[in-house]
């Protein structure tokens, strides 16, 4: 039946990726390297491409739009603009 086969489809895809805590708050231009400020309610991070902010968040590209994060379990991006104070 054709609910059954919504079901199914809804069953195997793959989970969305939950809204990051972090807000991306400005960039650091070291050198040749760009860095990214990012923080939560309790904590400030300086980070760079490829780091790992934990065990499901990882920093991918820092650009002029903001930050993209990929979301380990699901390898989902997210991007994280710049936020507003």
């Amino acid at each position: 039946s054709a609910a059954k086969a919504v079901a199914a489809v809804a069953a195997s895809a793959p989970p969305r990726a939950p809204a990051p805590a972090w807000r991306f708050v400005g960039r650091i231009h070291d050198g040749t390297a760009v860095r990214a400020m990012l923080v939560t309610a309790q904590q400030l991070r300086v980070v760079a491409e490829q780091e790992s902010l934990d065990t499901e968040w990882r920093v991918e590209r820092i650009s002029d739009q903001g930050v993209d994060l990929i979301w380990l379990p699901g390898e989902q991006r997210v991007r994280l603009a710049w936020a507003s104070s």
